[in-house]
């Protein structure tokens, strides 16, 4: 009789565990994410890595530098954001989420014409600075934010995301004069 008490306490041990962890484990197709909120000129700190936008630039042309293509004209705009990032771990950084989210609730992606442009590979002890290019009309810029992260290698909806207000409460000038987009790189972190 003791056998059977035995198996009989060890499946519902089994069960209680399996319907604990379906209870705590969320359901990945949410996003429990939270966010390390920053201004322009801030930095946004995570457990990952540290992300700050140093300009943000509002135009109909950009140009590539470097490039030998003709500038690219956009009806809507483009919107061009530099960043820096810092790996805060022992391993590279590689930011995989970038994405504009607008006061209506859309996300926008960068253009990826520009992806030479973006943040490199950041290693430990080093800075990336890079650019990232969105077409948006100009009515969606008001109240912009700029989210990033977490790392490719990271769970998603267990980590923190940077968010940064990019500051655009009223219109922006637009540049006449073709935005330069400059190629990404690294630099050593002081």
């Amino acid at each position: 009789m003791r056998p059977r008490l035995s198996a009989i306490l060890s499946i519902g041990s089994c069960l209680l565990v399996i319907a604990v962890l379906s209870a705590t484990t969320p359901d990945p197709a949410t996003r429990l994410r939270t966010y390390a909120d920053a201004s322009v000129g801030e930095w946004a700190s995570t457990r990952e890595f540290d992300l700050r936008v140093t300009e943000v630039a509002h135009g109909r042309v950009v140009q590539p530098a470097d490039d030998y293509r003709d500038p690219l004209h956009s009806q809507a705009g483009y919107l061009v954001v530099s960043v820096d990032a810092r790996s805060r771990s022992q391993q590279n950084l590689i930011l995989t989420t970038i994405e504009l989210s607008t006061r209506d609730g859309r996300t926008i992606h960068p253009r990826e014409e520009f992806v030479g442009q973006a943040l490199p590979t950041v290693a430990p002890g080093f800075t990336g600075i890079g650019q990232y290019v969105f077409e948006i009309p100009d009515e969606r810029l008001a109240d912009a934010r700029l989210i990033v992260g977490p790392p490719a290698n990271a769970f998603a909806w267990y980590d923190v995301a940077a968010r940064v207000d990019l500051g655009i409460d009223e219109p922006l000038s637009i540049t006449a004069t073709p935005i330069v987009i400059t190629e990404s790189r690294s630099v050593v972190t002081r």
